[in-house]
């Protein structure tokens, strides 16, 4: 054979034919499956990342609130108990943003709590809560609390309330539910 002349098509073996054109429907569709089974957790892990990025001002503010009544831990507390105030929440991600307001308690404010019950019961300390500068029988104070998703699903079911505890009541004198607020 000369460089001239055209060569002959070179002659694949009869079972090159189906089983290369298997091979690739295979690659093919192989190819498809892993871009499939790819594309979806890549989007969750997109989604996820883009919902940790977003800031807690961005996210809607919840409000709940009410009024702080004197509430007697039991009978024998019934007759020293005073006071009136307000309490407010605001619930950005899951972070509580507390703020309290009190007046006329029968002695010094020690310590606030929120406690975890369903309205109208008692119930056990969730948190407890900083008074800063409010010790006296009047004042105000504010806190955030970082809550789990258990916990805010607790909240929108308004089983959270507010307990100010007094030196002479340390049981508590004052309380007030967080309830959700239209405003």
């Amino acid at each position: 054979m000369t460089p001239d002349e055209e060569r002959p098509p070179a002659r694949r073996p009869r079972w090159a034919g189906p089983r290369l054109a298997l091979r690739r429907r295979l690659a093919t569709r192989s190819a498809r499956t892993a871009a499939r089974k790819l594309s979806a957790p890549s989007l969750l892990a997109a989604l996820l990342v883009a919902g940790s990025l977003a800031s807690p001002a961005a996210q809607p503010t919840e409000r709940y609130g009410e009024r702080l009544s004197r509430m007697p831990v039991d009978y024998r507390t019934t007759a020293t108990i005073s006071g009136t105030g307000t309490v407010t929440g605001e619930l950005r991600g899951n972070e509580l943003t507390i703020r309290a307001r009190f007046s006329g308690l029968s002695s010094p404010a020690t310590v606030a709590h929120l406690h975890h019950a369903p309205r109208g019961r008692r119930g056990d300390v969730a948190f407890a809560v900083d008074l800063g500068a409010a010790t006296e029988t009047a004042g105000e104070f504010t806190d955030t609390v970082t809550l789990t998703g258990a916990q805010v699903a607790e909240l929108r079911s308004e089983r959270y309330y507010l307990q100010i505890h007094t030196v002479g009541n340390p049981g508590g004198e004052l309380r007030g539910w967080l309830l959700r607020r239209a405003d």
